[in-house]
């Protein structure tokens, strides 16, 4: 069909046939929609004298909350009918993921209080995907900017007492997670709470933010930390949120089919919600998934980008010797580093002590002995093994029996670790494997 037959035929063709025939011209969907609200947009504007009004793609990362917000932004704020090009047509609203969930509608978001229209449409994608298109129309550039920082400001005071989980794109988001101010201190090193005060805290200080201006240095820190498993990397990030409860915060769990286009997302968003904070956790499986060139070169465009306020990149590793050299031999893409040690003594004992506080002292100095070089991790499960055992003896306390059996098998599952496993390992609890039936001679 030629691109006439195609205009004659549309004004009998409903939205979805439409919609059909223009992708056998192989017409991207999404392009197939922003037509649509282009259309419907500028014939309201029409109806309502704006003609003078510019239409122009609003950033869906910009926009995503606005409903969240729409009350304390601009409370006159309405909605009218969404207008397609062949009449009046009901479209979906999307109901958002979250607790609680919110009802996103489509349709005309008029903001008078910034002589702003904004269209928007949700559509479901071959794959199952809700996927949405924003379109924006202002008489000038600044109305929309205001709009932006307004949202950014709500974000700082509320959105940014969350941490919102990433995947990708956008309409990808996950679950909001939320932060509290009442998280209790890490048990760390006190040399290295005092480092992540210094280095990471204050980074986002007014002085240290003049002192970036005032010496033209990109206002850009990347920090990662480093140790093995299960010694408290993940809950000092949870730290870092709470002492900076204004600074938004983004954490990167990539889905199975993440890739670096991905990865250019995740970082234009967070470049332009400064200040913020992007979490990367397990940098080693981000880079099996994200070309290295491409996955530096973001960061060294970051570095050149102007910005209006600092960035904060904090990702985490289990293996910094597996990491590529490229990562951390230039300055500026990883300034400060930070190991997390298994804890020490001191530590350890802290730790159990918060944990079984019904026990002797004298049995948690045993534990702490005989817990060398465990982890955090390590000692969670003594302390669960332990109960488990006492549970099964139908006892309502852990004996001392409880807590050296249950010190003992962790242990024997640690160096069975550094070892490798035996083929068949002892089970303490659950089903047995049955041993196989000899054959029928």
């Amino acid at each position: 069909m030629s691109t006439s037959e195609l205009e004659t035929s549309n004004q009998t063709l409903s939205p979805t046939e439409e919609l059909t025939q223009r992708r056998g011209l192989s017409l991207p969907p999404s392009l197939v929609f922003v037509e649509q609200l282009a259309a419907a947009l500028r014939r309201y504007l029409t109806d309502e004298g704006l003609d003078s009004y510019t239409l122009f793609n609003g950033h869906s990362d910009d926009l995503r909350d606005l409903d969240r917000f729409l009350p304390t932004i601009d409370p006159g704020a309405r909605w009218v009918a969404q207008e397609i090009l062949t009449g009046d047509s009901d479209t979906p609203s999307y109901l958002s993921r979250g607790n609680p969930p919110r009802l996103l509608p489509s349709g005309l978001l008029v903001l008078s209080k910034y002589n702003l229209v904004i269209s928007r449409r949700y559509w479901l994608d071959g794959d199952g995907d809700w996927q949405a298109c924003f379109l924006c129309a202002a008489e000038a550039e600044s109305e929309y900017d205001r709009l932006r920082q307004d949202i950014r400001a709500c974000r700082n005071d509320h959105g940014a007492k969350v941490w919102q989980v990433v995947s990708g794109p956008p309409y990808k988001d996950g679950e909001r997670i939320v932060r509290t101010d009442k998280i209790r201190e890490p048990l760390l090193p006190q040399s290295v709470k005092d480092r992540i005060r210094c280095d990471v805290i204050q980074f986002f200080s007014e002085e240290v933010a003049e002192l970036h201006r005032a010496m033209k240095v990109p206002y850009r820190r990347g920090v990662l930390l480093y140790g093995p498993p299960g010694n408290g990397k993940t809950s000092t990030i949870r730290y870092i949120g709470a002492l900076l409860p204004r600074i938004p915060g983004l954490i990167l769990r990539p889905r199975a089919n993440f890739d670096s286009d991905d990865f250019e997302t995740v970082v234009n968003r967070w470049r332009r919600m400064a200040p913020a904070i992007l979490v990367v956790e397990d940098l080693n499986w981000l880079l099996k998934s994200v070309n290295l060139s491409t996955f530096l070169n973001l960061l060294d465009g970051v570095d050149a980008a102007s910005t209006s306020g600092g960035l904060l990149l904090l990702a985490t590793t289990n293996y910094p010797e597996h990491l590529d050299p490229a990562i951390n031999s230039r300055p500026g893409r990883f300034d400060v580093v930070v190991e997390i040690p298994p804890p020490d003594p001191a530590l350890r004992t802290e730790f159990l002590d918060r944990m079984l506080d019904a026990v002797p002292s004298d049995q948690i100095a045993t534990l702490v002995e005989g817990s060398d070089q465990m982890s955090f991790a390590h000692l969670e499960e003594i302390v669960r093994l332990s109960g488990l055992l006492a549970i099964r003896a139908g006892r309502k306390h852990r004996s001392t029996e409880d807590l050296n059996q249950a010190l003992s098998e962790v242990r024997k599952g640690l160096d069975q670790a550094d070892r490798g496993f035996a083929r068949d390992p002892e089970i303490p609890f659950g089903l047995r494997p049955r041993k196989p039936k000899d054959p029928p001679q």
